[in-house]
Formats: C-alpha cells, structure tokens, sequence
C-alpha cells in the first residue's frame, strides 16, 4: 500500500539522489553517505561469503579488481571525481604501499578465485612515477590470479603516457588503454587548467598506443566544457574517428557543486542543453556513418553466452568489484556494498587502509538491483535473465515481486510472464515512483542520514507541491550523458 507519506518520501528521494541506480548514490562524488562504518574483518567477511556463492555456482565468477589513483598533474576546472595534485612522488609513493597493504589484506579470501578484469582509474594512473607502477603491477600479479585473457584496462592522459610508463605497461599485460584527450583545443585546454597537454602529445601519445600490438584503444573526449564550441568538439571526434579508435566516450560536463567551474561562481549559459543536444545529434550521424554502434548492454541479449569476457563497460550487477584504495567503492555479490572516503588533504603520510563504510547484501538484494537497473536502463525486466543469472524468478524474491505488483495497480509497471514493463516512461514519474522498489531499510537510512533537508523539504512539499513537482520536472530533464561506442568491425562488436 502506497501510502501520501510514502509519496512524499520518494519525491525527497527524487531530488536528493545522483543517479535511479540501486544501491543510490547521494553523494558529491557519487558517495555513498548513508552507509554505515564497518571494519576490515568484516569486509573480508563480506568477500568470503561473495567467494562461497561463486564456488557454488550462485554467483558470477567474474571478480574486478579496481584500483583507485587518485593524482592527477593539476585540477582540471570540470573534473567531479575524487582527486587530489600530490605534494611529492614520495606521497605517490606511499599512497602505492597503502594500496599493496589493503590488497594483501584480501590475498587469502581469495585463493583459488581468479580475476576477470584488473582496471586501475582515477585521478591519473599514468602519473605514477615509472618504478612505482612497475612495482604495483608486479604486486598485483603476486597476490592474485588474474584469469587468462583478462582485459587489463588503465586511464592514461596524453599528457602522462610516456614511452617509459607505455612499456611498464605492456610488459604487465595491459590490454585496454582509455586515452583521456577531452580536448585538443589548446584554448580549452588552457581555460580548465588540463596541465601538459598539447596537440603535440596527444598525436604521440596516440602513435604510442598504436604501435602497440593486441591494445584496446579508446578515446575519452569532453562536450560542453568552457570555450568549447560545437566546433571545436567535432574536430576531435573526427580525428578520434580517422584514427580509429576501437571505443570513442563521449562525456558531457556535469556540473556539479565540488567542480573549480562552480566554486569559481561560474554558472552553465541558458543555450547550454540545446546546444548539448544538438551536438549529440551531429554526433550520433557522424559516428553511425563511420561503423560505430552505441553500447547499451542488455542481459538478455547474453542470457545464451553467460562466459563471454566481462568488459569494464558492462554491468557490474554480473559482476563482485574489489575496489581497493581511497574513494573505492565494492560490490561483493550477494554480501555488501562498501565505500572508502573519498580524496580529502589529510591522510597521506602513513601507509594504511582506508576506512571501510557499507551497506549489507543478499542474494534478494541482489535481484532488486538488477530490477531497477534494468527498468532505468532499458524500461523492461528480461525474467528469463533473472532466472539464468540469477537462479531464480520474482518469486523467490518476495520482498521486490509486492512492491512491484503495488506499482502494477497503480499503471506504473506491467509484470507479465517474460517481462516486467515500464509504464510511467515519463521522467519525472519514474524518477519518483521507482523510490518504492527500494528495501525500507535503505529509504529509511537515506532519509535518517539527510533528516534535516528531508524535515525542510516535508513543510515545503505541503505549502508549495507545483515547485516541488517543477523541480523534480527540471530533475528528470536535467541530464549528463555518458555514451560509449564500438567499432562495429572490432572484435568487441
């Protein structure tokens, strides 16, 4: 039963968090902040339950280690992720033994479990002195077993990928590589303080990559970022395109609050979106005339395959992610979801673990989180992927299969026999009433965890609801977007 007070809730919910993902990140950095603090024996706890269900063929056995490096050379003025410009190499330095220590921390849990992937982002993984990253490799491929043919995926800016780092690279196996060029307008460059970046390097660092034999090459390239025009941002999709880059990502700038654009007191022209969306079209013709496809994965077009390799730019619900370093976030499939911090000035002078932060799992947990995923990515449930996937049907998830047939009467959602179908396709409508498939232990911690908005938001929703439904409308409309394309005659495709 769907009650005002529950409505209520979920339009709170609607305007606080980032992302219709589950669990929801509230968070500047898509943080985690209602998570509750836990210890490092309990977190390997987490894994040992998540490694229990793999050997027993009720969870996938695809395991990611990510690593976070959170250095970058400066502050770029559109970045939002958790980074920090080091004082020193020794700081580096230290930073990689506190990695070495937490990866050592999880060796025995996961004896016998091989790896699926190994992806290292950032900050810049390429601005690692080169002896540090030959060392930190080096202890990766001590303390774990990475499965053969296991995509090894780094971040590298053009501004950082020397011959040297290239090298260290390739001699660890590393297969995939995201060249970070957001721009190779020199006055953009200049405008948001991207450090060491020329055209120059971009074009060598490029030549680099391509000399390298067995190498997935991407390209990360930036829309609407300052002094960028429409331009400016289709010459560099055109030279990704002539190169052929095997994976071209398109970003559009998030503004958000933590940026140097908006702590600066800069704010987005009115032109902004419009202007966005008429890029995206232009660039949607040019990459669709050149073989390239949009990736939207969806599980049932694998529900036959279910050993095809895990890219890093596949779901994470068919995945357990041991995230290690600061501002790490894990998923031990069927057992937690646990965060470090993110990036702050302190913390850097010793060599230690993170803090751990969590929220607990299950294999029912597991099933609401591909429910929403599905229903926000794709506006349907494939019921024959949740049974291959996932061992079992809504039935065996009572604690999601009610709320949804709550939704059902409400004309929310259409739960059929194959299928569970979206009805309330409107934005602003799902970005509220999908709130109700959330566990009531979770909303209840979220509105606990922002108990002071939430009590400022109750009087406001009861005195002023057209503002509050104009602002979830703005929400809904309101949109980054993060598209990845393929070359249709890659081997990816």
């Amino acid at each position: 039963m769907i009650t005002d007070a529950d409505l209520a809730a979920y339009r709170f919910l609607g305007l606080l968090a980032r992302t219709d993902d589950y669990p929801p990140k509230d968070g500047l950095y898509q943080d985690y902040t209602y998570f509750s603090r836990t210890t490092l024996e309990k977190a390997r706890g987490f894994w040992k339950k998540a490694v229990r269900l793999i050997r027993d063929g009720r969870g996938p056995d695809n395991v990611i280690l990510y690593i976070h490096w959170p250095f970058c050379p400066s502050q770029c003025r559109y970045c939002f992720c958790s980074m920090t410009v080091p004082r020193s190499r020794a700081q580096m330095a230290l930073y990689a033994e506190s990695l070495k220590r937490e990866m050592d921390a999880f060796k025995d849990v996961f004896a016998g479990v091989e790896l699926a992937s190994v992806y290292i982002g950032g900050g810049t993984p390429t601005f690692i002195p080169e002896e540090v990253l030959d060392g930190l490799f080096a202890h990766i491929h001590r303390t774990y077993k990475v499965r053969e043919g296991a995509e090894v995926y780094v971040e590298a800016s053009p501004a950082t990928l020397s011959e040297g780092v290239l090298a260290v690279l390739s001699r660890h196996g590393v297969n995939r590589i995201t060249l970070g060029v957001q721009s190779r307008d020199p006055g953009v460059l200049r405008t948001v303080n991207r450090k060491g970046q020329t055209p120059g390097a971009v074009e060598a660092a490029w030549r680099r990559m391509a000399r390298t034999p067995g190498l997935i090459r991407d390209v990360d390239l930036m829309l609407g970022i300052e002094r960028q025009d429409r331009l400016s941002f289709v010459r560099d999709l055109v030279w990704a395109i002539r190169r052929r880059a095997d994976v071209i990502h398109i970003n559009s700038f998030d503004a958000r609050r933590q940026t140097a654009f908006i702590r600066s007191g800069s704010r987005l022209p009115d032109a902004y979106w419009p202007e966005i969306e008429k890029s995206i079209r232009v660039a949607e013709r040019l990459l669709e005339e050149a073989g390239y496809r949009i990736s939207h994965y969806d599980l049932e077009a694998q529900v036959t395959d279910p050993a095809e390799k895990i890219l890093s730019d596949d779901p994470f619900e068919l995945s357990s992610m041991l995230a290690v370093g600061k501002h790490g976030k894990a998923h031990a499939f069927g057992a937690a979801w646990y965060q470090h911090p993110c990036v702050t000035s302190k913390g850097w002078g010793a060599v230690r673990i993170p803090d751990f932060f969590y929220l607990p799992g299950s294999l029912e947990e597991e099933v609401r989180a591909y429910v929403v995923r599905s229903l926000c990515l794709h506006e349907k449930v494939s019921l024959k992927a949740l049974r291959k996937f996932y061992h079992t049907g809504l039935e065996g998830a009572p604690s999601v299969l009610k709320p949804l047939e709550e939704l059902e009467a409400r004309g929310k959602v259409a739960v059929g026999r194959d299928y569970v179908t979206l009805k309330a396709v409107d934005p602003a409508d799902r970005l509220v009433w999908l709130k109700h498939l959330y566990h009531p232990d979770l909303v209840e911690a979220l509105l606990r965890a922002h108990a002071r908005e939430y009590k400022a938001f109750l009087g406001r929703h009861e005195r002023e609801r057209d503002s509050v439904l104009g602002e979830l409308a703005l929400k809904a409309e309101g949109r980054s977007y993060h598209r990845v394309y393929y070359r249709r005659d890659h081997a990816l495709s």
